[in-house]
């Protein structure tokens, strides 16, 4: 994401007519510019009443990117991490957000697992890995329609391990979490203010989409836990104590012994 501010760095890549486009489309007048990659995407199953709790005490939902084909890896994660009933005293829901697949017998038993299951949320776009930004906008549309009140949303991928306890458990205090930046030099500097007050100025206009060719990520590293491992943290009992979500679980069987060994340890 980038602030139209930082456009400067990246002048011969930016249409310089993107402010005065948007503000148009705003104000219901024709834009200047014509829609690149329109967004006209539509249910085929909601799943509508997964939040619907009449307390408004729904604290995580956990909304997981998966592959039409993949119910073996839908399955792990309901019995695991992603057990709705893991805590009597903390509300959680999970859904899994897919594609369309063009073998009709795949769309048959899709259905039929959304109509066992209640929490498959499906579009009608093509499932493939060169989509999923189309399945995380399905995923955000669905979470602002149909599950709103939520405290916390946990996107995930259906090849990851999790930790509920200790999401739940960095969600409720993360600066006091281990491996976060926790030391006395840092909750006394200017970063830690930083960190925790963000706060745009009224007129701040935020533009996002764009791809910028041969740009590494501007990332802020005091904005980092390093207890979630983009690829797969070699497995000992206790080095997962504090392990929030590890990738590369594409084995549904791995993905259970490991989360059960870790639940018998209090780790999950």
């Amino acid at each position: 994401m980038f602030f139209e501010n930082s456009y400067s760095i990246y002048e011969a890549q930016v249409d310089p007519k993107i402010e005065f486009s948007v503000k148009k489309w705003l104000n219901n007048e024709l834009p200047a510019a014509s829609f690149r990659n329109s967004y006209n995407y539509s249910f085929i199953h909601k799943c509508e009443k997964k939040c619907d709790i009449e307390d408004s005490s729904l604290r995580l939902v956990y909304i997981v990117k998966s592959s039409t084909k993949h119910f073996d890896r839908r399955e792990a994660i309901r019995n695991s991490w992603g057990f709705e009933k893991r805590f009597s005293d903390v509300e959680i829901r999970t859904i899994f957000v897919l594609g369309i697949d063009e073998e009709y017998e795949i769309q048959q038993k899709i259905n039929e697992e959304s109509k066992l299951k209640g929490d498959i949320v499906q579009a009608n776009f093509k499932d493939n890995y060169y989509n999923n930004t189309i399945k995380t906008m399905i995923s955000i549309e669905w979470a602002v329609k149909y599950c709103s009140h939520a405290k916390f949303y946990y996107f995930s991928d259906d090849d990851m391990y999790v930790s509920t306890k200790n999401v739940l458990r960095f969600i409720r205090n993360p600066l006091e979490y281990p491996g976060y930046y926790n030391s006395d030099d840092f909750r006394s500097s200017k970063r830690m203010k930083d960190l925790l007050d963000v706060e745009l100025r009224d007129d701040t206009e935020l533009y996002a989409g764009y791809v910028f060719k041969n740009t590494r990520p501007l990332r802020s590293r005091f904005s980092k836990c390093s207890e979630f491992y983009f690829y797969k943290k070699s497995y000992e009992p206790y080095s997962y104590r504090y392990v929030i979500a590890s990738h590369g679980f594409d084995d549904p069987k791995e993905l259970r012994w490991v989360w059960n060994d870790q639940k018998s340890l209090g780790n999950a």
